[in-house]
């Protein structure tokens, strides 16, 4: 099956809620659809300059549905939250310390996701 641009459209709508759930706004997004190989959604991010792009695949396997289009916005976005712990783990030179510093940085943001304003959002 082929992603349509209606597809897309609510891909993006997907990836800019849960960049804002994630209070990544301090990111540049940028989407492609686009053909690939292996994967039906792709994220590459550029951490020093905070740019990212959330890439849908065309072509699918499975169904495209609403559900199926949400779980691979979230998956991306998900990506993107981790990109700094991933981009700080393949440096030669990193230090424990660093790298403890961006996994509290990570948990902070999820802290703030399941219990903002000190209620259980999981619940």
């Amino acid at each position: 099956m082929k992603t349509t641009k209606t597809d897309f459209a609510y891909f993006k709508k997907y990836v800019k809620k849960w960049v804002d759930v994630f209070e990544l706004n301090d990111w540049k997004v940028y989407f492609e659809q686009v053909e690939m190989d292996d994967f039906i959604g792709y994220c590459t991010a550029d951490v020093c300059n905070r740019m990212v792009t959330i890439t849908l695949g065309l072509d699918w396997n499975s169904e495209i549905t609403k559900k199926s289009l949400d779980e691979v916005a979230f998956h991306e976005v998900v990506e993107l939250l981790l990109a700094p712990y991933h981009n700080i783990a393949q440096e030669r030179s990193f230090s424990p310390s660093s790298l403890e510093k961006v996994s509290h940085q990570i948990i902070r943001t999820l802290e703030n996701v399941i219990f903002a304003n000190g209620i259980n959002r999981v619940r």
